[in-house]
């Protein structure tokens, strides 16, 4: 009865889009992370580090696909983090623009093309779909965000939002 109530209270946050956990919310869902936790051991346990990465990525595995992709190489790791900036993020929030800097997408995580395949070479413009349209609506978070956490290169993001600011809402902004 207990764990009925906290599913239904779990239910209810995440309707009123209060941020769960997916482990409250069923036992399906623990079942699926508890396999899909199994596997990763799996296929690292026989010395398959990419495919163990790539695996964590498919199941939203951040923090193990993170972190096997920095004992990788780095263009791994800025494809394992533009996917995390699009996929684990809500467009336009400054934490997915932080991270697709992070990424290394430069003014391509404030592009306009909102594109997102998944089998795209380049892990990187999946990340736009992730920060576009929404960066110019929360526009002082996203410089806020960008300002308080310098990143190499992020001057000419910085430019480029202003610039779409300026487009979008003149002087008022």
């Amino acid at each position: 009865a207990a764990t009925a109530t906290a599913t239904a209270t779990s239910v209810s946050a995440v309707g009123a889009g209060v941020g769960v956990s997916p482990r409250v919310l069923s036992d399906a869902s623990v079942e699926v992370q508890l396999a899909a936790a199994t596997e990763l051991e799996s296929l690292l346990l026989s010395g398959q580090r990419e495919a163990a990465c790539k695996h964590a990525v498919a199941h939203g595995m951040w923090a193990d696909a993170l972190l096997l992709s920095s004992h990788m190489n780095e263009q791994t790791w800025r494809s394992v983090m533009a996917q995390f900036a699009s996929r684990a993020h809500v467009r336009g929030s400054p934490l997915g623009t932080l991270y697709a800097l992070f990424a290394g997408c430069g003014t391509d995580a404030l592009a306009a093309d909102t594109a997102n395949d998944t089998d795209k070479a380049n892990d990187a413009e999946d990340v736009i779909g992730a920060t576009t349209s929404c960066a110019e609506d929360r526009w002082q978070e996203n410089m806020a965000m960008m300002l308080a956490n310098p990143t190499a290169g992020d001057t000419d993001v910085i430019l480029q939002l202003g610039d779409r600011i300026w487009e979008r809402f003149g002087a008022a902004a």
